[in-house]
């Protein structure tokens, strides 16, 4: 039974990698796992729990722990590590913005409704749990204070996004300097230090009125 559920879960996320912009059919992927529509409703009876299941998988596997227990690393440079990778899949430039297009088709058409809108909540509730995951061990390690992890998460994930989204805007993308000295900038504020730049690297832009850069 496990290996039928496993294989359903594998099915699943080769059709996510395959159409990543696309809510995976339950017929989809009944059908590249090798199995009846009844069999998969058996073991996943909504698209919410199968949704789930392969987020977990995929999470913890497009991005992983990053050496986030290596005690040897300072804890700025593991967290920092982690976050870099949640960037590394959004590229620059033309793939950045052909990334954001097709999370536009996705979760912004009328089309697809309340299903786009609950599979975006399982997205950002898996991303946050995995950021969340990378806290904890930074807490029991003694390096980041009790408190909040989800909050912080919350805190994380909107600069990543912020800075993905960027990567997607023609003018508004900033030098992997500028980048470093941002994730720097706010690693720092959620581990209870003060914010400090690389040497050599440039100051955080802020964006003009006018849409500019400064």
């Amino acid at each position: 039974m496990a290996a039928t559920r496993e294989r359903i879960i594998h099915a699943a996320s080769e059709v996510l990698t395959e159409e990543p912009n696309a809510l995976p059919s339950v017929r989809t992927v009944a059908s590249r796992a090798g199995v009846g529509a009844s069999t998969l409703r058996y073991y996943f009876p909504t698209q919410r729990e199968l949704l789930d299941a392969v987020l977990q998988q995929t999470f913890a596997q497009r991005f992983p722990d990053g050496g986030i227990r290596d005690v040897a690393v300072p804890a700025a440079v593991r967290l920092r590590n982690c976050l870099e990778g949640l960037l590394a899949p959004v590229g620059r430039g033309e793939q950045a913005r052909e990334v954001m297009r097709g999370i536009m088709r996705t979760f912004l058409d009328p089309a697809h409704g309340q299903d786009a809108a609950a599979a975006m909540a399982r997205i950002n509730e898996a991303a946050g749990a995995r950021v969340v995951s990378w806290l904890e061990v930074l807490e029991e390690q003694g390096e980041l204070p009790h408190g909040d992890n989800r909050r912080r998460a919350n805190v994380l994930l909107t600069v990543i996004d912020g800075l993905s989204l960027g990567r997607s805007l023609h003018g508004g993308e900033l030098t992997p300097e500028q980048e470093s000295a941002v994730l720097d900038d706010i690693v720092g504020a959620v581990l209870g230090g003060q914010p400090q730049a690389q040497a050599g690297s440039s100051a955080s832009a802020h964006v003009c009125p006018d849409g500019g850069r400064s």
